[in-house]
């Protein structure tokens, strides 16, 4: 956001990174491709347009990563959220759209989706048969994901921070805690302060770079 006047790297340090949710490149039935390779080669003549929850958001960022990685362009078409992105998905008024996976499998299951790859640089345990976009377009090093964690002020004492971090990892081990982060669509990956630390830093520069080529500008 434009007018934030903190620093995720610096005004923040973690506690605990706790997951992804995967997001899925799903297409509208219409539209005449069978897998990912298909459909950016068809990008490359025909105007594909993708809509997102908005500008900045995490399917507006993957698309735009796959259009950079890929060398194609897409047409970008933000809504106010994505409710209004998935009903103009379905009812055919834009082709692509980078989906969650826990919203993404209902639709696919019905056949009112086609599903052509997941996001994430592993396969989603919800949708094992689905090939990751470095697979289904030969694109290593293609990973976008929804992540979370916990973070605290950067001046938090080490102390505070290892006791905070133990007490997350007691909770997440819980088998009922991961049942519902499964459902929800999550793949647990339990970070520990100084793992989720250089990775929301790594996140912010990989992102960062993206915006800037794609000269998206924080609202």
């Amino acid at each position: 956001v434009k007018s934030a006047k903190w620093n995720p790297t610096t005004d923040f340090r973690g506690v605990a990174g706790i997951g992804i949710v995967p997001n899925v490149i799903v297409v509208n039935p219409k539209v005449p491709v069978g897998s990912l390779k298909e459909l950016l080669e068809r990008a490359r003549t025909t105007n594909i347009s993708y809509g997102t929850a908005g500008n900045g958001t995490s399917n507006h960022l993957a698309g735009e990563l796959l259009a950079q990685m890929a060398g194609v362009k897409f047409t970008h078409v933000p809504y106010k959220g994505q409710p209004e992105a998935v009903n103009d998905l379905l009812g055919g008024n834009i082709d692509m759209m980078p989906l969650t996976t826990a919203l993404a499998k209902g639709h696919m299951a019905t056949g009112k989706l086609k599903g052509l790859a997941v996001t994430t640089a592993k396969r989603a345990t919800a949708l094992p048969d689905l090939p990751t976009v470095a697979e289904a377009a030969n694109l290593p090093g293609y990973e976008v994901g929804t992540w979370f964690g916990f973070v605290v002020p950067g001046k938090t004492p080490d102390p505070i921070v290892a006791k905070l971090a133990q007490e997350v990892a007691a909770v997440l081990a819980m088998p009922e805690v991961k049942a519902k982060l499964t459902t929800m669509g999550m793949e647990l990956a339990p970070q520990t302060p100084a793992e989720f630390d250089r990775y929301v830093a790594a996140e912010f520069s990989k992102w960062a770079k993206v915006m800037k080529a794609a000269g998206i500008e924080p609202n």
